[in-house]
């Protein structure tokens, strides 16, 4: 019984071992399958830093400090002898003109220098000016005659208001005195007043004959000797100008002398007519002959009248004459300044067209000069300086249009090239820029000096300079630029942002306990991207500083996937 009891407990025992030992094998078992279904990770810290960008592209060699061939326009080109790209020093021969096309393009240069001369010559003569009788001067000149009329109706107005008075009495006392008379002392009386008027009327047309022809004898007289003064070489101005005068002054007192006397005339004749119609009435009755006398007396009052209100009216028509003259001496000056204004300005107008003609005239005499040396070297064109030529838009045979070009390069060379444009990730000047020539590992640094932004919308260009020694013109390189922007709170590695339709998140590391203890999960937090770089990322989002973000794993790991680490979990910062 003993013996049985302790086979039982042997083999309790045994069994006990066996389970235990199942149950470490399993364990151990488990612990290596988890070991390798579990997806291993690699994680880091989100921390504060910047976002490192690197700018790329292709670019070539251009010519950089550069000099211009002048060309001259319609000249034929005979040969190039240097071509893009070919070396030359100082005096060496670029390209020549032909001789035919030089001494054609001398003809008609030598043409229009003569043209543009004589247009020069024409504005100079047009711009001379000459001064003659300004019309203020001749109104002037209206208005002393206007007042001169008005000193003469002034006279002629008292004259005729004394003449009238004095006129008036002998009317009246001749009238009175007739009046008095018998029959036949009337009839006596009035064959003589008719006679006496007839003797008056032949009297006044021989003195107004007399005055008017010795007027014009002497009219005639002064402008004989101002002809003769005229045709002498050098003739006295003053002189001259006194003899004017007294020209104007004769030829005014005819005009007043035929006025006046046409006057003294006309009354004269109605006077005599008046005397003979009363010396016939008189004759047959004697009443009759009184009232003829009276309506002589009456006539003659009224004639007085009309001559004395005639020389009013003239002396009123001289006073208009006077401030018509005046209104227009005021208008002439105002004419004259803006017309002296106008003169100013087109002879300032002449004055530059003929600067700018004389600029021209200067470049055609320039532009002769240089053909005459080429015409001297016979047509070749000669390097100013060493360079390389970099541009010939020339060709041999073909006549200058004017748009082709001659360029040579005589300083550093340059680097132009693209880039695309990421958001903000552009170059700016002075970037540092690493260069690479093509077939060649050899990095030389280059800085940028201009940056064009506005031409194309997806690419920006920009040019650099390269350090003396480097690089063939034309030869293509390839640039690389490492930028740096601004601090940024959260920055990530590149390989721990992951996108899915609903925009960007990050994949972090969890510990959760179970039964076994603890464990890894991943968990899904969804950022926004702020900056994207080569290695880093900025982002904004609920991230924890101690929470780690895993950036890498051995497969493929989604939201609350087991994950456990490649290494041992690090502090944070390291």
């Amino acid at each position: 019984m003993d013996e049985k009891e302790k086979m039982k407990r042997n083999l309790y025992r045994r069994l006990l071992i066996c389970f235990f030992a199942c149950m470490v094998f399993f364990t151990i078992l488990s612990r290596v399958i988890d070991v390798y279904e579990t997806a291993k990770v690699s994680i880091a810290y989100a921390n504060q830093g910047t976002v490192m960008k690197t700018v790329d592209g292709d670019c070539s060699v251009e010519a950089g400090e550069t000099q211009a061939i002048s060309l001259i326009k319609e000249l034929n080109v005979e040969k190039v002898e240097a071509m893009a790209g070919t070396a030359v020093k100082a005096g060496e021969p670029l390209f020549s003109y032909s001789a035919e096309s030089l001494e054609d393009k001398m003809r008609r240069l030598q043409k229009e220098i003569k043209k543009m001369e004589l247009e020069i010559e024409g504005e100079r003569i047009g711009s001379d000016s000459f001064t003659g009788v300004t019309r203020a001067e001749a109104a002037l000149q209206s208005l002393a005659m206007a007042e001169k009329a008005l000193e003469r109706q002034n006279g002629k107005k008292a004259q005729a208001e004394a003449e009238y008075n004095l006129n008036m009495e002998k009317i009246k006392e001749h009238y009175e005195l007739r009046l008095e008379l018998s029959e036949d002392e009337l009839l006596n009386q009035s064959r003589n007043d008719y006679d006496q008027s007839r003797t008056d009327y032949e009297s006044a047309k021989l003195q107004r004959d007399s005055q008017i022809r010795e007027i014009k004898r002497k009219i005639k007289d002064t402008e004989k000797k101002i002809e003769k003064l005229e045709k002498q070489e050098e003739p006295d101005e003053d002189e001259l100008e006194e003899l004017r005068e007294l020209l104007d002054r004769y030829e005014e007192d005819l005009d007043s002398e035929e006025e006046s006397w046409d006057l003294k005339i006309d009354r004269a004749r109605e006077e005599m007519s008046d005397k003979g119609d009363i010396f016939d009435r008189a004759g047959r009755e004697a009443d009759s002959a009184k009232l003829a006398l009276k309506e002589n007396y009456e006539s003659a009052v009224t004639q007085e009248a009309k001559a004395l209100e005639s020389a009013e009216d003239a002396r009123i028509q001289a006073e208009w004459a006077v401030e018509s003259a005046r209104m227009e001496l005021q208008n002439a000056a105002k004419e004259d300044h803006a017309a002296a204004l106008g003169a100013e300005q087109a002879k300032k107008l002449s004055a530059l067209r003929i600067e700018a003609k004389q600029l021209d005239l200067e470049e055609l005499k320039e532009e002769k000069e240089e053909l005459r040396i080429l015409m001297e070297n016979q047509g070749m064109v000669y390097a100013p300086c060493d360079g390389t030529v970099s541009t010939v838009e020339i060709e041999a045979g073909k006549d200058i249009a004017g748009t082709e070009r001659v360029v040579l390069s005589t300083g550093l060379l340059k680097l132009r090239g693209t880039f695309d444009r990421e958001d903000d990730e552009i170059l700016r000047t002075g970037d540092e820029l690493q260069v690479r020539m093509a077939g060649s590992d050899e990095r030389i640094q280059a800085y940028v000096e201009q940056v064009d932004l506005v031409t194309s919308q997806e690419t920006g260009s920009f040019t650099a300079s390269l350090p003396a020694g480097y690089g063939v013109l034309g030869e293509k390189a390839y640039f690389e630029c490492l930028r740096s922007g601004e601090v940024y709170r959260q920055v990530i590695p590149v390989k721990a942002l992951r996108k899915d339709v609903n925009g960007y998140y990050c994949l972090v590391l969890r510990k959760q306990k179970t039964i076994l203890g603890e464990e890894y999960k991943a968990a899904k937090v969804e950022v926004e991207l702020l900056a994207g770089g080569d290695t880093v990322a900025a982002v904004e989002g609920p991230l924890m500083a101690e929470e780690p973000v895993i950036t890498d794993s051995d497969r493929v790991i989604g939201e609350g996937d087991r994950v456990r680490l490649m290494t041992e979990l690090p502090g944070k910062g390291s």
